[in-house]
């Protein structure tokens, strides 16, 4: 009965969604050109229930911010965030929807300093065009070098062969890729003594505000579905 009140007058049947063109498995990655994980689960049975198709974009982080805020040539972006790329989004009116899933974006370590604080970082990796929140006034002043790599695997590597001190990554993905695709679940670890995130990725767009709230209206509706989901893929955010 909740879903009854809200119109799908003058909003899209087919939906474009742009995705972040990144292997983030669990969250999400491409096969084939293809999107998988999570986040696709979570979409396609959305447009399953509401009679939707839906077309995914995968475009790097600049370009997806460059086809939502100033093209327009996708309908929304995933994931996304009210704090990021604050500057870009000044004057134009972002709409979000609830949390799709939280994370947590930290420092991935070599496991002799999982307790180590700050005065040991002195160069840091991070994906790029990725923001390392928590350590962009120290990168600026110079206290921390900032390295960045094109892929997740890439950024774990620099790690492990003492390249960098520690990157900074988000904790699921840095650990579904340490068992599953680099096989040593135990090279790396988690040091939360140092700085990190704990926030939300987001459905965001900026022509269609009503659909967003028809998925929020879904995420509440089917929330043992999404929950379900979330332990299938293995996205919690405890430590």
């Amino acid at each position: 009965m909740l879903l009854i009140g809200i119109s799908h007058a003058k909003e899209p049947n087919h939906l474009i969604i742009g995705v972040e063109k990144l292997n983030y498995f669990p969250h999400y990655s491409h096969e084939y050109g293809k999107l998988v994980g999570y986040t696709r689960e979570v979409f396609d049975a959305f447009a399953k229930t509401h009679h939707y198709t839906i077309e995914y974009r995968l475009l790097a982080v600049s370009e997806l911010y460059t086809e939502l805020l100033q093209t327009q040539s996708i309908d929304f972006k995933y994931p996304d965030n009210p704090q990021w790329n604050s500057k870009g989004k000044e004057n134009i009116k972002v709409h979000y929807s609830q949390s799709v899933s939280q994370y947590i974006d930290g420092i991935i370590v070599m496991p002799a300093i999982k307790s180590k604080g700050l005065p040991f970082l002195k160069n840091l990796g991070t994906i790029k065009n990725f923001t390392p929140w928590g350590y962009t006034e120290l990168i600026e002043s110079g206290q921390i070098q900032l390295h960045e790599s094109e892929t997740m695997i890439e950024l774990l590597s620099q790690v492990m062969f003492g390249k960098i001190d520690g990157a900074y990554v988000n904790i699921a993905v840095a650990r579904y890729h340490l068992n599953y695709t680099i096989h040593s679940p135990k090279a790396l670890v988690f040091n939360n003594k140092l700085p990190y995130i704990k926030s939300s990725y987001y459905l965001s767009t900026v022509k269609h505000p009503k659909t967003i709230k028809i998925f929020n209206q879904f995420l509440t509706v089917e929330a043992q579905l999404i929950d379900k989901l979330r332990k299938k893929y293995n996205v919690s955010v405890e430590f």
